[in-house]
């Protein structure tokens, strides 16, 4: 590559760390961050892991906006450079975030479609830092459509992945989901006990949006408590 290329390359490369690092805080920067970085990627060859990073999270930004047409379409154009550039693991993550879109619109068959493409990804090739993510989107997925059994089953083997890995912050999240599908199986009890796991690693952390989400779940569990009362 000559040097002008490295130099667009850097710019590319801080441009796209800036966009991801406020990917969930100020979306309108986020768009004009990669609109900027795509401009410069162009149709360069050299850089299409750029282009599906700086894409990817041009989807989650209208997201977040809560435009999934465009999210979508962001995302399957990062499917398709992640194919081409044989990187697997981004392409599992990129269908992982198609199926949270579908999800999100209740299409659930649809969603967990994408699901089980990026999951048998990550089997094949052992992408299990990966594969953690998926099964934790497949859980919820299984909720939405009442198949309890399967969404633990997912969320268990999240869960111990994560625990194989340390991801602290991983486990916040599968704790937190198995303990909804505790409270929508009727156990409150183990409910409870997986919140506060949860919630002793966040504040350990300093997660404050986990924490205030494992509240407002604890708040809901109580509520159901009480009503069993």
């Amino acid at each position: 590559m000559s040097t002008t290329d490295e130099e667009i390359r850097a710019k590319v490369q801080a441009l796209n760390s800036e966009a991801f690092a406020l990917r969930f805080t100020d979306f309108q920067r986020v768009l004009h961050l990669v609109e900027t970085s795509l401009l410069l990627i162009g149709n360069s060859a050299n850089l299409l892991a750029e282009k599906a990073f700086a894409l990817n999270t041009k989807g989650i930004a209208h997201y977040a906006l809560g435009d999934d047409v465009q999210a979508i379409d962001c995302f399957q154009e990062s499917v398709k450079l992640a194919q081409r550039i044989s990187n697997a693991e981004k392409e599992a993550a990129y269908l992982c975030s198609i199926g949270v879109v579908y999800l999100r619109r209740k299409e659930t068959e649809t969603a967990i479609e994408y699901f089980e493409e990026a999951r048998a990804l990550c089997q094949t090739l052992g992408l299990t830092k990966t594969e953690a993510v998926v099964l934790n989107n497949l859980g919820n997925a299984f909720i939405d459509q009442k198949r309890l059994s399967d969404a633990l089953a997912c969320h268990e083997k999240s869960l111990t992945i994560k625990e194989k890995m340390n991801d602290k912050q991983g486990k916040i999240a599968s704790l937190g989901n198995l303990a909804f599908v505790y409270l929508e199986l009727g156990d409150l009890e183990r409910a409870h006990q997986l919140l506060s796991q949860s919630k002793v690693i966040a504040e350990s952390l300093g997660e404050k949006r986990s924490i205030a989400t494992i509240y407002l779940n604890l708040g809901k569990l109580h509520a159901k408590q009480r009503l069993k009362e």
